[in-house]
């Protein structure tokens, strides 16, 4: 009897601290992503060309090195949502049409917050 409790303690804790390390990983990748996001909206908004162009490459980079840690336990639909919505605003950032990626970054912006809270231990979402 004694033993099971034990084990029960240590599973607890061991699930405990590794949805920390989660939560950790998943609001740094998050922010970055976001704020990443957040300067090419502003570049968009100046209309410079050659800064949007830099940023652009900054965000896909930023968002691929962060999908490959996210991806050991997150959704892998989720992520793929989060990369639709990069890809359509780098198409329309090739093709000089600006006016469409404005809405584009803040729905990414939407879903990675939205992913954030998902995955956030919360009794909320245990049920």
């Amino acid at each position: 009897m004694k033993k099971c409790i034990i084990i029960i303690i240590v599973v607890i804790l061991g699930v405990s601290f590794l949805n920390i390390i989660t939560d950790k990983i998943t609001a740094e990748s998050v922010n970055s992503v976001i704020s990443d996001l957040q300067e090419l909206k502003e570049n968009l908004e100046l209309e410079n060309n050659e800064e949007i162009k830099i940023k652009m490459k900054n965000v896909e980079d930023n968002w691929l090195r962060k999908k490959n840690k996210l991806e050991y336990f997150i959704e892998h639909d989720e992520l793929e949502k989060v990369s639709s919505e990069i890809y359509i605003i780098k198409g329309n950032i090739e093709q000089e049409k600006y006016e469409d990626d404005i809405s584009e970054i803040e729905n990414a912006k939407f879903i990675l917050k939205h992913l954030e809270d998902k995955y956030k231990f919360m009794f909320k979402n245990l049920f």
